[in-house]
């Protein structure tokens, strides 16, 4: 038999503890000002700009592999740096799994 939702949220992901995460997050101001940064127009020009730039990931090139970047990643988080937030020496193009493992390492 096929699953089938049996809430909205179940289908989108999006539950209660979504919304409490968020809630969290939003009530640190460093945090609440990185996400005010991401949602800007200007930041979404530029990780444009960078993905069309450096189409490739970078990590995986420098280990002689080839996969489509689809992610922008900050090397001075932006919670630390958000004077940085802007500048493309400070930005990285990355496929999903190179920036999954740039920011596990950033939470250790």
């Amino acid at each position: 038999m096929p699953w089938s939702p049996k809430r909205l949220s179940d289908l989108r992901g999006r539950g209660r503890k979504d919304a409490d995460y968020r809630r969290r997050r939003m009530a640190d101001p460093a945090l609440a000002e990185a996400e005010r940064i991401r949602n800007t127009g200007r930041w979404r020009w530029l990780r444009k700009l960078k993905l069309g730039r450096d189409p490739l990931c970078e990590d995986c090139r420098e280990h002689g592999r080839i996969e489509p970047a689809s992610q922008v990643h900050h090397l001075e988080p932006l919670v630390r740096r958000p004077d940085l937030a802007y500048s493309m020496e400070n930005i990285r193009s990355l496929c999903t799994t190179c920036h999954a493992r740039r920011e596990a390492e950033e939470r250790r």
